[in-house]
């Protein structure tokens, strides 16, 4: 039971313990994870806006980490990574 009450967090209670409205701080953690996020989300957004501007050299994009041209996979590239079939 100290389990239910006092660690697991419960969708109708706000994703908070059920302790946490018993010490009556509910409030105060709601305006505190609100906050976080709202942080999270600018920092998200700058960090996205960068991607942008940094993938649009030269008019194009360019995806970070990707084969601009597809691998051309061979039989023999497919039974030695993934055995004889």
């Amino acid at each position: 039971m100290a389990y239910y009450n006092e660690e697991q967090l419960h969708s109708a209670l706000e994703y908070l313990r059920p302790v946490d409205y018993c010490l009556g701080n509910s409030q105060a953690l709601l305006s505190e994870r609100k906050s976080k996020l709202r942080e999270a989300a600018a920092r998200r957004k700058e960090v996205n806006r960068g991607k942008k501007e940094i993938g649009l050299a030269n008019g194009t994009p360019e995806l970070g980490g990707v084969d601009k041209e597809p691998k051309q996979w061979r039989r023999q590239d497919i039974d030695k990574n993934c055995g004889a079939l």
